[in-house]
């Protein structure tokens, strides 16, 4: 998902929500954004997403590309990428992404579902392929 540091916290962001900021309804970024303030609504990212260790948002969160959380989520998370929580992050809500990344102390309270429909495809044919 990028390098650790300062470098992974700018790659791909267009957008930022400084600390002490705060945008409420519905947001919509073409590219990458992040958010060190707070944002509330709804918020649809076509690029990257990071939530800083300050940053919360209190939306349901539709984003094109991955996203990394090190603050927190009150709302459902739909990530078409990968989805990378800190060992600061809370997730309150449901979280949907094609991959996963979670550090010891993280913290999710709702439903997971990661990966495609593709592989649930791949994974019956297997099993009918093997006769189970």
């Amino acid at each position: 998902m990028g390098v650790r540091g300062n470098k992974r916290d700018r790659v791909g962001v267009e957008t930022v929500v400084g600390e002490g900021s705060q945008l409420d309804g519905t947001i919509v970024v073409a590219d990458g954004i992040r958010v060190d303030g707070m944002v509330t609504g709804k918020l649809e990212v076509g690029g990257n997403l990071r939530i800083g260790r300050q940053g919360s948002v209190a939306a349901d969160v539709e984003c094109a590309k991955d996203v990394v959380v090190a603050g927190r989520v009150e709302g459902n998370l739909q990530c078409d990428g990968e989805i990378h929580l800190e060992a600061t992050a809370i997730v309150i809500g449901d979280v949907s992404a094609n991959g996963m990344a979670m550090e010891e102390g993280a913290v999710i309270k709702g439903l997971v579902s990661v990966g495609s429909d593709d592989a649930l495809g791949t994974e019956e044919r297997l099993r009918a392929a093997a006769g189970g």
